[in-house]
């Protein structure tokens, strides 16, 4: 197994963006082949499979076991692909189900509140992007001013630590390369932040790139140093400690509540396919449901009992 694996992620490389296979490095090394690494690939079967699933999930936590079947499912995938294999011995294991943990997001007060306290901010921007688009972390880092086109932004590639190094690599997917309209209030505030941009390219030494959110010498910013930033105000805000990538979900959930339609917003989002935008969001969903049960005299303005009576008379 630990000899198909190194087959297999050297096949990986060539379609992968490099961060993913890193990961699906980091996975292997550490959750595949120090437990099942000397059995045979031909030799391996359901029962180890399903034991090493049920090991990370009680010593680990469930998550883990679910990314590992996935990825012995692409391994062994690949060896089916190539005629290897003639069976899986991943498709009779079943990985342990986690508890979903409840969406976390901040309230319109509670952003605007945070947006508030980073008024005149170097990385103001960036969170107004966050709040107002969705827009994730890498991608908004991986801005440049020729992604701007008036009250369009091109979404066109996102920024990483790959191997201890930043660098600009394609979008999560094909349909996270996108184009998002935005409203006026977003363009005054990057046109705010061009203003600045302008000033610190001024006043440096050297200058490549025209990163939005730039990092020393015009580079992309590291996402280590954003996050750095992004904790610091966040803790200092007294609001409820939420993820960076909450504030995607904030945006979503907004959205829905004020009457976004979902395939509009799964475009916006760069999501897959809407089934995806159904399954995150399908909590505000039930609640737009709730709020459309409504009776003939909601929807009437209670004319409907003197109408009738009026009929029948």
């Amino acid at each position: 197994m630990a000899d198909w694996a190194e087959e297999w992620l050297a096949h990986a490389a060539t379609h992968v963006r490099p961060r993913t296979h890193e990961e699906y490095t980091r996975w292997v090394k550490i959750y595949i082949t120090p437990y099942i690494g000397r059995i045979k690939l031909e030799k391996l079967m359901g029962r180890e499979v399903q034991a090493l699933l049920d090991k990370l999930a009680a010593s680990h936590r469930p998550r883990v076991a679910q990314l590992t079947r996935v990825t012995l499912g692409m391994m062994m995938n690949h060896a089916l692909e190539l005629g290897v294999l003639h069976r899986s011995p991943v498709q009779s294991t079943r990985a342990p189900k986690s508890e979903k943990r409840p969406m976390s997001i901040w309230t319109p007060e509670q952003a605007r509140t945070f947006l508030g306290q980073l008024r005149g901010h170097r990385l103001e921007s960036a969170f107004y992007l966050a709040i107002t688009t969705g827009m994730r972390k890498g991608e908004i880092l991986g801005l440049r001013w020729s992604d701007l086109e008036r009250d369009r932004l091109h979404v066109r590639q996102s920024v990483a630590v790959v191997s201890g190094v930043v660098r600009a690599d394609g979008p999560k997917t094909q349909t996270s390369r996108r184009t998002i309209l935005l409203t006026p209030d977003i363009v005054a505030q990057l046109e705010r932040r061009r203003a600045a941009w302008q000033e610190e390219k001024d006043h440096a030494e050297t200058w490549e790139g025209d990163y939005i959110l730039s990092g020393k010498g015009g580079g992309p910013m590291s996402p280590h140093n954003f996050d750095t930033v992004w904790q610091r105000e966040r803790a200092q805000s007294g609001l409820p400690q939420i993820r960076f990538h909450d504030l995607r979900h904030t945006y979503a959930t907004l959205a829905l509540a004020r009457g976004a339609d979902i395939a509009t917003l799964s475009e916006r989002l760069g999501h897959a396919d809407s089934s995806i935008t159904l399954k995150v969001y399908v909590h505000v969903l039930d609640e737009q449901k709730k709020r459309l049960n409504l009776s003939l005299d909601d929807l009437l303005g209670g004319a409907s009992s003197s109408a009738t009576t009026d009929e029948a008379g």
